[in-house]
């Protein structure tokens, strides 16, 4: 499928495909390969569970190149057949960071003003490209996500305490509290005015999905792309990105979002949220389902501390 995509842009490939075994890609094969001289990266996608996200990106990657032209990497071609996604990319050059380790705040400095560009598209802006994102808290079956994204941390936080006791032990205090925290919180994005109108936002924002290169940053896998409230992206960013902070570190940096400066309690929810989000997401998994990436990431996020004392002061900030 790989030269039938090509063929169809008039390209032609050198030499074979060359397997990338970067252990940070979940979401699809990863090559190298040389078009025209010059090196390039096809992600293959052919699992049907994450073929819409696949499709997800790749619109990102070509409806919303122009904004996004300076943030994202330069999609070459790509192909769509059956549940099989191929994208091809221009390899980047510099420095891609990793979740295993924090970044240093000159990184995190550099990857804030770069994502900006993100956080400014309204959602007017993204919808008159043509692109249908998800928008968060908005649908029919809101209330049913809402009780399966509390159901599932309650699932989880049970298990993270089971499969790594000594690391979750820390954490216990305030497992038993973040559920009803975490159910509260959604549902205030749900119901209550939005401080700021929709934006487009990235979804995944970790180390992993960042790449420094001599003219700025690029951010990878926009698979979970929507529009939403930026300070979710900020939030995740900065307690995953470095150590030790703190809600005034927080509001410092909401600085940066446009429209009007986020509260406290706004804040503070959103801690929840990314807190929430890593127990659901890898904190409740056995040892065995971890990747030795992921198990890196996971003892290193999750270390007392990293974030716990944010999470407690965003815990007693929201009552």
């Amino acid at each position: 499928m790989l030269e039938k995509t090509l063929l169809a842009s008039g390209l032609a490939r050198r030499g074979p495909l060359r397997p990338l075994h970067d252990a940070r890609s979940t979401t699809g094969r990863l090559y190298r390969v040389e078009i025209g001289g010059t090196n390039h990266i096809v992600k293959i996608v052919d699992d049907s569970t994450t073929h819409p996200q696949a499709v997800r990106e790749l619109e990102v990657l070509t409806r919303l190149s122009h904004p996004l032209a300076a943030v994202v990497p330069s999609l070459v071609t790509s192909l769509i057949e059956n549940h099989t996604t191929i994208l091809v990319l221009e390899e980047l050059v510099g420095r891609h960071p990793s979740s295993r380790h924090h970044l240093d705040a000159a990184d995190v400095e550099r990857a804030l003003d770069g994502i900006e560009a993100v956080w400014a598209l309204e959602e007017p802006e993204v919808s008159a490209t043509g692109i249908t994102l998800p928008v968060w808290g908005r649908g029919l079956d809101v209330e049913r996500a809402l009780r399966r994204r509390r159901a599932r941390f309650d699932r989880r936080a049970e298990a993270f305490q089971h499969h790594h006791p000594g690391i979750a032990a820390p954490h216990r205090p305030l497992l038993s509290v973040v559920g009803p925290r975490l159910e509260a919180a959604v549902r205030r994005r749900i119901e209550a005015p939005r401080l700021r109108r929709p934006r487009l936002v990235h979804g995944d924002l970790h180390p992993d999905n960042l790449f420094i290169t001599e003219t700025g940053i690029r951010l990878l896998d926009w698979q979970t792309a929507s529009l939403g409230d930026p300070i979710d992206d900020l939030v995740r960013f900065e307690i995953e990105a470095r150590p030790g902070r703190r809600l005034a570190d927080l509001e410092r940096s909401a600085g940066r979002l446009h429209g009007p400066c986020p509260g406290r309690h706004h804040l503070s929810d959103a801690v929840v949220l990314a807190y929430a989000g890593l127990v659901s997401g890898l904190a409740g998994r056995a040892a065995a389902e971890h990747t030795d990436h992921e198990h890196a990431v996971f003892e290193r996020l999750l270390a007392p501390a990293h974030l716990l004392e944010v999470v407690a002061e965003a815990v007693d900030d929201l009552g």
